[in-house]
């Protein structure tokens, strides 16, 4: 079977029964245990809210923290915190965003200056929750998150009391409307238990009180003159509508996404088969093309995509320079080799390409001097990365329209790769929706999953699922053939070229196609050294020029791109907390 097949099925298959989640041991953890919150709803329209966290802790902590969002006209008052296992004391920051926090310190002594280390410690809140109720021209609502979504850890189990006037006439909701819990009347109050809620979940309670139960000016709740009954009743019945549509979504999600890794491999199938051709040479002693070295690069390397110009590319055509004499070779000493400029005016003899090129290096030098040391010091301020990243990118561009746009469709044909991109982005795309709007554990999992796989098609290189011509299939096999062939440093040894003058042609090619180090170290071996001390192509390898370009190309790529009545879901209160 083809080796991009079997890379596809690796990806599409293999990858699914493989992946497992890795979890490092922390030095700490904590639990909690159980949460326990009581609402009393007075006649003012004030709200009292008592809140109790168990919290196990294993490891060495500082304390707890609480936070609660708070909206226009919302306040917290008469604030009082306790604790039980450990001494504490507490602080309340408010932050731009309007969140109320609570900061709790835990000591294991009475002095204040142990941390608390192993141990059970439960931590209670006590405070007046003012403007909660909306209190609208034909009913009372409230709309409060019994559980946020921003709590670092999850809580065992949530027990919630709501403590009405009376229980006459109420009319209440559990968002979302899937989540498993137990409700209960005893009296006028409402009790409400849960088993698990995991971090990232929430636990809203939406209740309708008839205005009878409050003063006629309940100075504490927040006042919405209009109607509020039949606009909360339809965005209650739209949201579980659309959660009820969702849900049976979801019975189906799975089977799509697992029925549509069908897709790539199909694709392949139908795009991606290369043509058979009459060609098994499994050496070329010679280049099989005098094309210029950019292109060899750009269509026949493997680094990349076919027809994506790479950096080797680049420094094969400064190679290329060298060789011809357009540019020479001095020694810096321990500033190491600076790429010299022979003479000005030879740039209008050159390719437009090259002169560019040239033009671009010999700007972050000076004098006509390049000296490839400074180069990386140059590149390594973000402005200056930058813009040579920009003008960089363009004579690419430049070449590529000029030279490799015009006869690419007569080399390689990319619909396949293309459709498999396209394919790779529409998982990814669902895969995201699905694992923002469903909560079942799943369908999280199979998108997580689907998103990972969609990456990995969005990042593959065109070689996948795209397909060369016969006459770009021989072409490219031959220049394999060739770089095979500077690979094999016995076979080079056996049959080494029959002067420098084709020793350097070679190394050209070599940087192009990424294994220069290979020809290098051959002509260090055949070579008389006598003959290799003029010899700039051979100059510029040997005192490191291959790896100070790469590694300028890599400072400038890394600098360059451096920077720096509402819905379901929408209720009160919710928040978070954690521990640190």
């Amino acid at each position: 079977m083809n080796k991009r097949l079997i890379g596809l099925v690796i990806i599409s298959i293999i990858l699914l029964s493989s992946i497992s989640a890795v979890t490092a041991d922390e030095d700490k953890s904590y639990t909690i245990n159980l949460s326990d919150i009581i609402l009393t709803i007075n006649a003012d329209g004030n709200v009292n809210i008592e809140e109790c966290y168990q919290y196990t802790f294993n490891g060495e902590f500082n304390g707890v923290y609480r936070t609660i969002p708070l909206k226009d006209g919302e306040s917290i008052e008469n604030l009082k915190v306790f604790s039980s296992g450990a001494y504490s004391e507490y602080e309340v920051t408010t932050d731009e965003d309007g969140n109320y926090k609570i900061t709790t310190y835990l000591y294991s002594d009475e002095d204040y200056t142990q941390p608390i280390k192993d141990t059970t410690v439960t931590v209670w809140y006590e405070y007046d929750f003012v403007g909660l109720i909306n209190i609208y021209n034909d009913i009372a609502e409230l709309h409060y998150k019994l559980w946020g979504e921003e709590w670092d850890e999850g809580t065992e189990k949530l027990n919630a009391h709501i403590q009405f006037n009376s229980s006459e006439g109420i009319e209440y909701w559990i968002n979302p409307y899937y989540l498993s819990s137990n409700e209960s009347w005893n009296g006028s109050e409402l009790n409400i238990y849960t088993g698990e809620l995991s971090a990232g979940e929430f636990l809203e309670f939406r209740a309708l009180i008839p205005l009878s139960q409050f003063n006629e000016n309940p100075t504490y709740a927040y006042i919405i003159d209009s109607n509020g009954r039949e606009e909360i009743y339809k965005i209650q019945q739209d949201y579980e509508n659309s959660m009820r549509y969702l849900e049976s979504f979801s019975y189906l999600y799975p089977i799509v996404m697992f029925l549509s890794l069908f897709i790539p491999v199909v694709t392949y199938l139908r795009y991606g088969k290369e043509p058979k051709i009459d060609y098994d040479a499994p050496y070329e002693h010679e280049p099989p093309t005098n094309d210029h070295p950019l292109f060899v690069d750009a269509m026949f390397g493997t680094r990349e995509s076919v027809g994506v110009i790479s950096d080797n590319g680049i420094q094969a055509t400064i190679l290329k320079l060298i060789d011809e004499g357009i540019l020479s070779l001095d020694d810096d000493g321990e500033e190491g080799i600076s790429l010299v400029l022979n003479n000005d005016n030879i740039l209008s003899t050159i390719e437009d390409y090259e002169a560019n090129i040239l033009n671009l290096f010999l700007k972050y030098g000076e004098d006509g001097r390049i000296n490839l040391k400074n180069l990386k010091r140059n590149l390594s301020n973000q402005f200056r990365a930058m813009e040579f990243e920009s003008e960089y990118n363009k004579i690419k561009n430049d070449y590529h329209e000029k030279y490799i746009n015009p006869i690419y469709d007569s080399f390689f044909r990319d619909k396949g790769a293309k459709i498999i991109k396209y394919y790779g982005t529409s998982i990814v795309i669902v895969s995201a929706i699905v694992l923002g709007c469903i909560s079942m554990d799943y369908c999280i999992a199979i998108s997580i999953v689907f998103i990972f796989i969609g990456a990995i098609f969005i990042l593959l290189n065109n070689r996948y699922g795209g397909q060369w011509t016969v006459e770009g299939r021989m072409k490219f096999e031959k220049w394999q053939s060739f770089r095979r062939y500077l690979n094999d440093f016995s076979l080079i040894k056996e049959h080494p070229p029959e002067s420098i003058v084709i020793w350097n042609h070679y190394l050209i090619y070599a940087s192009a196609l990424g294994n220069a180090d290979k020809v290098k170290q051959a002509m260090d071996d055949i070579i008389p050294s006598n003959d290799l001390q003029n010899n700039n192509i051979y100059r510029y390898h040997h005192h490191g020029g291959s790896l100070l370009f790469t590694s300028s190309m890599n400072t400038a790529h890394s600098e360059s791109s451096s920077k720096g009545g509402g819905s379901v879901g929408g209720g009160s209160g919710g928040g978070g907390g954690g521990a640190f």
